[in-house]
């Protein structure tokens, strides 16, 4: 299919008329933060440092977080997982990224992958931090996580400060999650569920989750430590718990959006329906991440 885009100057108004928007789920005026999907990513793993474009650089810009280059995200390598022989990094067929872990025996601490949000959309959360977020995550879960006693939380999204406090967390374990039961407006898990092999996708929205911290601050939120929309292998800040060395979840991840629904008026349930048909066509006769294919996570035992 083909197509022509014209851009002028001036503003279009009257019925029927819109701005152009790169993805069905941003929003027309302020409000979209951050979304990032592998269809906009080039061929192959991405290299430590890249930086992956946010589609929703517009409506982040205009809020004032950055340039382009300043709200994409970034893809992060810690140690080396295929190097050590303790699990493999692909694309799938379908253009997934897909990080295998072995379970057969421990993986040492910090030996595996994060995708994170860059300092200007951090440090928006940050300053509006009693804003309510919605995040959204979808991904494959190739191989679940096992149970462990204690049972650690095993995290797929962490942009959280541990017991100081979180903006969001998305685990195997509904108990782990961020925003809490107490102050989230809304929860959504469609698919196989969080800790069921198959295709899910997940969404929670709420503010700030204080721990011994009332507000969050910016050093808890350095890079490489609590700012990641998608979290592979043995990596900070909860995966590198020793118990679940051997206990870490295979997945694909797909896509993930952030939101400020506090500026864009929009409810929960307003985007959530967005997301969950957008999510529904790509699963559905047809979809785009239909028939997706990838290495068997015992492939890594």
């Amino acid at each position: 299919m083909t197509g022509l885009i014209v851009i002028g100057g001036g503003n279009y108004t009257g019925p029927g008329t819109r701005p152009a928007n790169y993805d069905d789920i941003l929003t027309e005026g302020d409000g979209s933060l951050f979304l990032i999907d592998v269809r906009n990513w080039n061929a192959g793993v991405p290299a430590h440092g890249a930086r992956l474009p946010n589609i929703a650089r517009i409506q982040a810009e205009s809020l004032g977080v950055g340039t382009p280059d300043e709200t994409a995200g970034v893809f992060v390598q810690v140690g080396d997982l295929p190097g050590g022989s303790y699990g493999l990094v692909e694309r799938t067929a379908r253009g997934g990224l897909h990080v295998a872990v072995r379970q057969s025996a421990d993986v040492p601490a910090l030996h595996g992958y994060n995708i994170e949000l860059p300092d200007a959309i951090m440090a928006y959360m940050i300053e509006n931090y009693d804003h309510d977020f919605y995040y959204s995550q979808w991904r494959d879960l190739t191989r679940a996580a096992l149970t462990t006693s204690p049972d650690g939380a095993k995290s797929m999204l962490g942009v959280e400060a541990g017991s100081a406090g979180g903006f969001a967390m998305m685990s195997h374990s509904s108990g782990q999650e961020r925003p809490t039961s107490s102050t989230r407006v809304g929860r959504t898990v469609q698919g196989a569920g969080i800790n069921t092999s198959g295709l899910t996708r997940m969404a929670i929205s709420g503010p700030y989750t204080p721990g011994s911290s009332a507000i969050p601050l910016t050093a808890q939120y350095a890079t490489g430590l609590a700012r990641s929309i998608a979290q592979f292998g043995t990596v900070q800040r909860q995966n590198n718990y020793s118990p679940l060395a051997a206990a870490l979840q295979s997945w694909v991840f797909y896509r993930a959006y952030f939101e400020d629904l506090t500026v864009s008026g929009r409810s929960h349930a307003e985007v959530d329906a967005i997301d969950a048909a957008m999510f529904s066509a790509a699963i559905g006769v047809g979809g785009r991440l239909v028939g997706d294919t990838y290495t068997a996570p015992t492939a890594v035992d």
